[in-house]
């Protein structure tokens, strides 16, 4: 009996270690979520581990979002020549996918002159200073396939600039990157005007007036740094800004790379707002969305019915406001 009893014991025993093992061995996480499109939701930390890997890796032409807003690994079927490009005023630069494929292009954000049947693109046509993801749906799939492409020049993100804070300073960016300044160059030029510069007669030079630095906008002419705080003093808002006020500027400017110094411009909507509290509610959103937009550029292609709604980056709005409160 005793030796039954001490076989039975050590069996118990034998049988509750391998169930321990077993837990040891599984991990359950977070609970399961399933979408509306039946798709298993990631938990937030292997998305922003998915989201490192995209930004790191900057493979062009290798992304694929298909119908369930699922990636594949590889998609060939959109890659252009280059994926950097300048203007050039001496011709009508176009460009042409590689490989000839039907089906419907396109570009996010707002601002490419693209052929939405053929894939061609205007690069002296489109918005500069921008950074483009291109996409092509193939013909009869719901497969969308992506590749990236920039059109050289200069932007200025949207933003909100407290002035009492000492935040008085709009830097404009190069080649549609945040993290690259416009380096100062003695061969830039930023608000350039009518006076045949390069000898070459006026028709590539801007039209006579239309230069902002005798309209009050404090630009610096080789790097494109605006100071707001003077720009208010000039007089762009009024002797006494008002609460709402808003004034719209075209900058033409002249860069020293391989744009060989080609007349370019950007559009700029200036705001003026006398507190934080005073910018309507519909503007910060708008500027919060196209900052969320910029800082997930390479992820936000899973919806491009909601990227086609929050890509509208032109003109950038420079909001001014004298102080947060009253």
């Amino acid at each position: 009996m005793r030796t039954t009893f001490a076989i039975k014991a050590l069996l118990t025993f034998f049988l509750l270690g391998l169930i321990n093992l077993s837990c040891d061995k599984t991990d359950l996480g977070a609970p399961i979520e399933i979408d509306d499109n039946g798709i298993v939701k990631s938990d937030s930390s292997e998305i922003e581990s998915e989201n490192e890997v995209e930004q790191e890796t900057e493979n062009e032409g290798e992304e694929t979002s298909t119908a369930d807003g699922s990636f594949t690994d590889q998609c060939n079927l959109i890659a252009y020549p280059d994926s950097l490009y300048f203007f050039d005023e001496d011709q009508d630069l176009r460009i042409e996918p590689l490989q000839e494929y039907e089906g419907e292009y396109g570009a996010i954000p707002e601002g490419l002159e693209i052929d939405h049947n053929t894939g061609e693109i205007r690069i002296n046509k489109s918005e500069s200073g921008l950074r483009y993801k291109v996409y092509f749906v193939p013909e009869d799939t719901r497969d969308t396939c992506f590749t990236y492409l920039t059109v050289s020049g200069v932007d200025y993100m949207s933003n909100i600039y407290i002035l009492n804070e000492d935040d008085s300073l709009a830097v404009p960016i190069y080649n549609g990157s945040q993290l690259i300044e416009v380096p100062e160059d003695d061969d830039h030029e930023f608000d350039d005007g009518p006076d045949d510069d390069d000898n070459d007669g006026e028709l590539d030079e801007p039209p006579s007036g239309s230069e902002v630095i005798p309209q009050g906008v404090a630009i610096n002419k080789k790097s494109g740094k605006i100071r707001l705080d003077r720009t208010v003093n000039n007089g762009v808002f009024g002797s006494t800004p008002l609460n709402g006020s808003l004034q719209k500027f075209r900058i033409y400017y002249r860069l020293n790379d391989s744009s060989r110094k080609s007349l370019n411009k950007i559009d700029v909507q200036f705001h003026y707002y006398e507190t934080l509290d005073d910018v309507p509610a519909d503007l910060r959103k708008q500027v919060e969305d196209l900052q969320e937009y910029y800082s997930n550029f390479r992820t936000t292609g899973r919806n491009l019915k909601v990227m086609r709604l929050l890509a509208k980056p032109r003109p950038p709005d420079i909001i001014i406001v004298g102080r947060r409160r009253r």
